[in-house]
């Protein structure tokens, strides 16, 4: 089964936007901001900034895996350091190891990177369900996952790729997480049918706040 969807049916999620503090905390994982933790190791953020980047690192504390992220960042940018690092955790996280899952130096990336990143893309917004919520604009995509401008706009691209060489479900875990949001792809698409019709702006609302 595909991480995503195994995650997606542990953590009971059904619609979009996916929470990634949702699904960290349905993995029991804690999570703390670099404040929170520069306060309690008695470290400066500059320190933590320098150490271990500007965005989030996931570190075993006490032998409890532990993420921390920026709480300074965007709103958006959170969202993904959090996926990212969830992404990390389900993929390549052994107990053994000891030190810090962190991003690898910029222009730098790893394959273990480029498959948190992939991973990160599907769990925030997975490109069956957009596909069947008709989703038909970068603007649309942004609303409806949270993701910022610059990663909607790459995800669209995605998205169009996507429906140019496959068909929408071509295997069981494409079907699977198409059941699993069902219900949500059709409350979406009814919603979007009203919106037009009444000549109301179908993506008023902005949900890129939602962690």
């Amino acid at each position: 089964m595909h991480p995503s969807l195994e995650l997606f049916q542990r953590a009971d999620v059904h619609s979009l936007p996916v929470s990634p503090l949702s699904l960290l905390a349905a993995m029991k994982v804690p999570v703390l901001t670099y404040g929170q933790y520069s306060q309690a190791a008695g470290k400066s953020l500059s320190y933590l900034l320098g150490r271990f980047g500007p965005d989030g690192m996931t570190f075993p504390i006490d032998d409890r895996l532990t993420v921390f992220y920026n709480e300074l960042n965007d709103p958006g940018r959170i969202r993904w350091t959090l996926a990212h690092e969830l992404s990390h955790i389900l993929l390549h996280y052994r107990p053994e190891k000891r030190s810090p899952l962190t991003p690898s130096p910029a222009g730098k990336k790893d394959p273990v990177e480029r498959e948190a990143d992939q991973l990160a893309k599907e769990i925030l917004g997975p490109l069956v369900v957009l596909h069947f919520c008709g989703v038909s604009s970068r603007r649309e995509l942004g609303e409806l996952t949270g993701f910022s401008h610059e990663a909607a706009d790459y995800r669209f691209a995605e998205l169009e790729a996507f429906r140019r060489q496959r068909s929408a479900i071509v295997s069981r875990d494409d079907l699977r997480l198409f059941l699993q949001f069902e219900p949500f792809i059709t409350a979406y698409i009814a919603q979007k049918a009203k919106k037009k019709d009444s000549g109301l702006d179908i993506f008023q609302e902005n949900t890129s706040n939602i962690p």
